[in-house]
């Protein structure tokens, strides 16, 4: 009886609670509906790093937008069948980010899941959108890299990406990117790209810290050398040169650097680091040296030599640099052979054979610049103080048939071509000419048993302007043997004053003509003229391939 009486007091209150419509209700209750949220324009986006990603959804209210009753998250989720929290993108109503950048937890190109959160804090109840997808592109992978100012004391960093099959201006990826390296209150030096199995990198990595997808970008300013990473151009302290030297400098700050790679080789490459007035160097492949001692020192105990900021190296052999001190040229080794000797026997530099067409050690001698023509072609242009001349010697080393240097001529420029006035030498990797200017002209130069000079500063210039960078693109370049002119204008507005154009050599006269992309154009006609505006004053520029 009395398990019978429970059931039955069970079943009426069950009738009470399913019964409310049909009884009235004589209290006071203050029954309120919950304000709810529907959620629309959210769909999937094609965007690239570096690059803004703006979405603003529309949002329906079923008792009207309150903001202050409203939170808002927008945030990555694993897949399309989950709503955790993989990074939080933004807490603002309407997202407005840049795609990867310092801290961003999208960080480089792949696909990547998101959703839209809307909490009524006053009542707890949550809504979503549905998961969308954003598909990320790197734009800055490859392309001509530059180092321009941006202001008095200021620099950036521009691309001309090979992206799509095409050429697109990245502009400002620095600022783009968010990084954290000191660009607003310096000045830019220099940039360097290679292959660097020790950079740092978003890979994962090999144990022992090493990864066979590294890559370098150096940049040089007169407040720190230091790299960034490859893939959003993040900076840390500890990716700053000192790290590479076993006696760390105070100042970490290079004058110049190059390297030796001809390719963009993540298996082998070769530095050399001017600081201080000595140079260094640093290699992997073989053997891993790090940056050192001078190079330019006879011996462990000795005071190093002065040596100009300037170096003519080769691939896999050595360079040759210019000992001040004795006015002579010598000779670095840094053959496979020679890397598996002594410490030593990396340090320091020896002397050369007698040539056929110039004196390695001539009291007469100052080095104005020394370069590369190529990958085994070097020159160098000294001033003669006995005949009161600049000569330009050309000399080549060759890692199979020739491991010491060798000369290849010596011929005098005309008395009334001011050489001392030159600001770039940019010699042609494989044809007779060499590109030189000052500030305000640009000449061309026909190397053979007598050197020509005639100014072409119509070909290349435009009016108004002034030439801040002229470079052979030759070895880690595309399309060897273009010429890149830089230019701006000196009463345009700076950081925006700019122009950057890419010449072929006209092998009959050596004329420059403007570039097209591609060479030839292609099935569907696509061809551009290779020349871009709407950037600072160039002074450095590279071409960035981590592929």
């Amino acid at each position: 009886m009395k398990i019978k009486t429970i059931y039955k007091f069970l079943f009426a209150g069950w009738l009470l609670l399913a019964m409310p419509a049909c009884i009235e209700d004589k209290g006071n209750y203050d029954i309120q509906e919950i304000n709810g949220v529907t959620i629309q324009g959210i769909s999937g986006y094609l965007v690239y790093l570096g690059g803004p990603l703006s979405i603003t959804p529309t949002l329906t209210f079923s008792q009207g937008e309150d903001p202050e009753s409203f939170e808002y998250e927008w945030h990555l989720t694993a897949s399309t069948l989950s709503v955790e929290n993989r990074g939080t993108l933004s807490t603002e109503r309407n997202l407005n980010i840049t795609i990867g950048g310092q801290g961003s937890p999208i960080n480089r190109d792949g696909t990547y899941y998101a959703i839209y959160k809307v909490t009524n804090i006053k009542t707890g109840v949550v809504y979503y959108s549905d998961i969308f997808q954003i598909s990320v592109r790197n734009r800055t992978e490859t392309g001509y890299i530059m180092l321009n100012e941006t202001g008095e004391n200021s620099f950036d960093i521009d691309l001309i990406s090979v992206f799509m099959d095409t050429l697109t201006q990245s502009h400002r990826v620095l600022e783009a990117f968010g990084s954290e390296l000191p660009h607003t209150s310096a000045k830019p030096l220099g940039l360097v790209c290679h292959g660097d199995i020790y950079s740092p990198s978003l890979q994962d990595t090999l144990p022992g810290g090493k990864s066979s997808k590294r890559y370098a970008i150096w940049v040089l300013s007169d407040k720190l050398t230091a790299r960034v990473r490859i893939e959003d151009f993040h900076y840390e302290p500890e990716y700053n040169v000192s790290s590479m030297f076993l006696n760390p400098p105070t100042e970490n700050i290079a004058a110049q650097m190059m390297s030796s790679v001809s390719q963009h080789s993540n298996a082998m490459y070769r530095d050399y680091l001017y600081y201080n007035g000595n140079w260094y160097f640093y290699n992997y492949g073989g053997a891993i040296m790090f940056y050192y001692k001078p190079i330019n020192a006879a011996s462990s105990v000795s005071e190093p030599y002065k040596t100009p900021p300037c170096i003519y190296h080769t691939h896999d052999v050595g360079a040759v640099i210019f000992n001040e001190t004795a006015n002579r040229f010598e000779y670095h080794k840094s053959s496979n052979r020679e890397l598996s000797g002594t410490l030593q026997n990396l340090l320091k530099t020896e002397r050369m054979e007698p040539g056929q067409y110039f004196d390695w050690e001539n009291p007469d001698y100052q080095v104005i610049t020394m370069g590369n023509r190529n990958v085994t072609d070097g020159f160098a242009v000294v001033y003669n103080r006995q005949s009161q001349k600049y000569e330009l010697l050309t000399m080549w080393i060759n890692s199979i048939t020739s491991p010491v240097p060798l000369q290849l001529g010596r011929v005098e420029f005309p008395a009334d071509f001011d050489v001392s006035a030159i600001k770039d030498f940019a010699y042609s990797p494989s044809l007779p000419y060499i590109y030189c200017s000052t500030e305000d002209k640009l000449y061309r130069v026909h190397v053979s048993s007598k050197l020509t000079v005639e100014d072409i500063t119509a070909q290349a210039v435009p009016d108004g302007h002034k030439i801040s960078l002229v470079k052979a693109c030759a070895y880690r370049f595309p399309r060897s043997g273009l010429i890149a002119v830089a230019t701006y204008d000196p009463s345009g507005q700076v950081g925006n004053n700019a122009q950057l154009a890419f010449y072929g050599v006209t092998a009959l006269n050596g004329n420059l003509t403007l570039a097209k992309h591609p060479a030839a154009p292609t099935s569907a006609g696509y061809q551009i003229d290779m020349k871009w505006t709407g950037f600072g004053k160039v002074i450095c520029l590279d071409y960035k391939s981590p592929s």
